[in-house]
């Protein structure tokens, strides 16, 4: 018997294993698209992208749009015990790296952001310095207004 892997659909886990996955009434009609049935229902897939790395698929299931994530062994595992890399990587502060003077916060109290998301524009050295979120989170405080000079290390966002 196969050992089974979790796949995650829009926070919704499932378990699956390869003979079952197998033994799915399926024809692939395109390089991306498939005819799916399953329990006497119709199902047409369309796969968006594929991320080997991140193991994630984007796909579209009668035109409702998925984002599936799969977790085989090895990642139950590391998950069980704890060691994945979300839980080392939550930032709870962001400081200023340099003095200068802020130009723009496109964020607001209550906010949730992204990895990335620029949360604000400091000027220094007469160099735009846009500082982004380093993980994802939601915003506690901005202890910081526009215009306002700032020296290096001082505390103008944190996270819940």
């Amino acid at each position: 018997m196969s050992k089974p892997f979790m796949v995650n659909v829009n926070n919704t886990e499932f378990k699956l294993d390869a003979v079952t996955a197998q033994h799915l009434d399926w024809v692939n009609e395109t390089p991306n698209s498939y005819h799916l049935i399953n329990d006497r229902q119709s199902y047409k897939v369309v796969i968006n992208a594929v991320e080997l790395n991140g193991k994630q698929v984007q796909l579209e299931v009668n035109g409702t749009k998925y984002c599936v994530n799969i977790a085989d062994a090895y990642d139950q595992l590391v998950q069980q015990m704890g060691l994945t890399t979300e839980n080392t990587q939550k930032v709870r502060e962001v400081r200023a790296p340099m003095p200068g003077l802020v130009l723009d916060i496109p964020i607001e109290v209550g906010q949730t952001v992204e990895k990335g998301a620029i949360l604000l524009v400091l000027e220094a050295m007469k160099m735009e310095n846009a500082l982004q979120a380093l993980g994802g989170g939601i915003v506690k405080t901005i202890n910081i207004q526009k215009g306002q000079a700032v020296e290096k290390n001082q505390l103008l966002v944190e996270f819940e």
